[in-house]
């Protein structure tokens, strides 16, 4: 199951990438989950803007991408 190590699912655009998003980490509650996590990645996807409700889940937290 797709656990993060603080818990907490990583849900929104990867910075520093141009047209990259990630919803992971719902673990056990993915089924239950996924389908409001989806909607809100599609918000994010559509407006540019994250959902307060998703401060906690962003990508930045635990995501760098290196420029080689």
């Amino acid at each position: 199951m797709p656990f993060t190590l603080d818990g907490i699912p990583i849900i929104g655009k990867i910075t520093g990438a141009k047209n990259l998003y990630i919803n992971t980490g719902l673990g056990p509650n993915g089924l239950g989950q996924g389908t409001m996590a989806g909607k809100l990645l599609s918000d994010i996807i559509l407006t540019g803007r994250a959902p307060s409700i998703l401060a906690e889940a962003d990508p930045d937290r635990c995501i760098t991408l290196l420029n080689n």
